[in-house]
């Protein structure tokens, strides 16, 4: 069992990306805009190889990378604030780091929905998961996770606008169940018919089956199973589970959505710790504290395997 850290380090201002908004950008000549934009870029190619070396220095064999690296890509680039022989060079500075022993992933935000029913919304998210597929090219993996969006009053029909304009990025893309709306029968199905592989969020789940209408077709065991053939298939010898318990407890599935500051033991099931000695299983510690509660949870897990 593989615990991986999450984008950023907890309170730590050693260890920040920086960024820029387009409303700062619009304020500056477009000579200092253009100068700003650099020096945030040239940091944040920096900062993530401080990142890989602080994972492999703690034990960290997972890392999901930010989706900030560049930040405002379509922007600034249609500006002309970064020239494509510049974008390059970012690039080939983003992909100079050693990465060897961490396996890494992306997780563009909520806003990218393949199935909307809005089709400037769909060509939003296809231009931030082209950016996205840029750095996981420049550093050397193929892994973002995504959700399957909103249902927008017709969910079979959203699916199949899923499953259309997600073929650009088939080999790169993974997808994860929901609180609210897409369960994992629901991610299941669509990896079906494209060959996606399903990251099983524990959380999400047990979020979905508070909802009274909601009926699983199996067991949680069942379900990671399941969702572990879809990793096998796409031909990758690792899978990756999302964890995190919620602030307070399980009540209703929309109440119990925020996430707790650390994963409480108890959240582990022990068929987890089991699957876990047969396959490699990378787990994003999805908590507020980030690399205090891989540490919690790493001492826990030795009680748990007594």
């Amino acid at each position: 069992m593989e615990l991986g850290l999450c984008c950023l380090l907890h309170n730590n201002k050693e260890y920040k990306f920086r960024t820029y908004t387009k409303a700062r950008m619009e304020s500056l000549s477009f000579q200092d805009a253009r100068a700003n934009v650099h020096e945030v870029i040239w940091h944040n190619t920096k900062m993530l190889g401080r990142f890989f070396d602080y994972c492999r220095a703690e034990g960290i064999t997972s890392y999901r990378l930010s989706s900030d690296l560049i930040p405002h890509f379509k922007y600034i680039t249609e500006r002309g604030l970064v020239t494509e022989t510049e974008l390059q060079e970012f690039l080939s500075a983003f992909g100079s780091h050693d990465t060897s022993g961490i396996c890494l992933s992306q997780h563009p935000g909520q806003h990218v929905a393949l199935g909307s029913n809005r089709q400037e919304v769909i060509d939003n998210s296809i231009d931030d998961l082209r950016y996205h597929k840029l750095i996981q090219d420049a550093v050397g993996f193929k892994e973002m996770n995504i959700h399957l969006g909103g249902a927008y009053g017709d969910k079979p029909s959203a699916k199949d606008r899923f499953v259309e304009n997600a073929k650009e990025f088939k080999d790169y893309l993974t997808i994860e169940n929901d609180e609210l709306t897409y369960s994992i029968d629901d991610c299941l199905e669509v990896s079906e018919r494209t060959g996606i592989p399903v990251t099983f969020d524990l959380h999400h789940h047990r979020c979905h089956k508070l909802k009274p209408e909601y009926e699983p077709l199996g067991s949680d065991l069942e379900y990671f199973q399941a969702a572990k053939e879809t990793w096998i298939a796409s031909g990758r010898d690792y899978m990756r589970i999302h964890i995190s318990s919620p602030r307070v407890e399980y009540t209703t599935a929309a109440k119990s959505r925020p996430h707790h500051d650390f994963i409480n033991p108890g959240d582990i099931p022990s068929w987890l710790l089991e699957a876990a000695c047969d396959f490699p299983v990378h787990i994003d510690v999805e908590a507020k504290a980030k690399e205090k509660a891989i540490q919690q949870l790493n001492e826990d897990l030795k009680t748990l395997a007594l």
